[in-house]
């Protein structure tokens, strides 16, 4: 007898841009990794306008600052990552990302491999969002309607 905790989460299938279902695997990954970069947005070759000699004094080795992300830094970062405390206002907490880390990291990887190299851009997701709230001196309660 099957039991809803047997079901399993899956997308079946998902529908592009031009109306065609995507079912299989790779299919909807490549497609739902594209539509995470139109997203996020295309980098338009940064490059660095000022002097950074010029901020630090002394002996400073600054090269390090641009070092390519390693796979082994992250892997340890996740490692040392607390486990009940949330990373962001995502949600998603160090057990989760620990649990999953496995499924999860070579997107990960993609994602920081492909920002060194200025293929996307993470300033969308890291902007400000500020909502004016009016404040009313005479609020309506619940029991005047």
């Amino acid at each position: 007898m099957a039991t809803i905790s047997y079901r399993k989460n899956i997308i079946a299938q998902i529908q592009d841009d031009y109306g065609v279902s995507l079912i299989h695997h790779e299919e909807k990954a490549n497609h739902l990794w594209c539509v995470l970069k139109d997203r996020m947005g295309k980098s338009s070759n940064a490059c660095m306008e000022f002097d950074m000699g010029s901020l630090v004094h002394g002996e400073v080795e600054l090269t390090e600052l641009a070092s390519p992300f390693l796979v082994a830094e992250m892997d340890n970062i996740i490692k040392i990552m607390p486990s009940d405390k949330a990373p962001g206002p995502d949600g998603f907490n160090g057990a989760f990302i620990k649990k999953y880390w496995p499924i999860i990291k070579e997107d990960i990887y993609m994602i920081f491999f492909d920002f060194y190299e200025n293929r996307i851009i993470l300033s969308p997701i890291n902007g400000p969002h500020i909502v004016l709230v009016p404040k009313n001196n005479n609020p309506i309660m619940a029991s005047d309607y």
